[in-house]
């Protein structure tokens, strides 16, 4: 729970200001980063339609974030660098397998 605290913090606009913002802000933006950018690219490709039932727009909400989390994951643990090094490995193993 947070207390009723405001700490000063420097805003940026014409000119550098300073002012007194909440605690519990200051903690929701520190941490709601990844969901905030999440829905940020899921939005143009939202798929749910006014019209459908609320556990098809649950079904498809759920199925494009895992959708996203696969690719963000697959981005980050560089797999195409990982397939090919390994299969040139494999490669010079057979190659130094042949000359022995």
């Amino acid at each position: 729970m947070h207390s009723a605290t405001c700490t000063t913090v420097a805003v940026r606009r014409k000119t550098v200001q300073t002012l007194d913002k909440p605690d519990c802000i200051l903690d929701y933006n520190r941490k709601m980063g990844g969901v905030d950018k999440s829905d940020q690219l899921l939005e143009p490709y939202d798929a749910t339609r006014k019209c459908m039932a609320w556990y098809k727009k649950l079904a498809i909400h759920l199925l494009q974030q895992a959708l996203l989390n696969a690719q963000i994951m697959y981005v980050k643990a560089d797999t195409a660098k990982t397939v090919i090094s390994r299969l040139y490995q494999c490669s010079c193993r057979r190659t130094a397998k042949r000359q022995a």
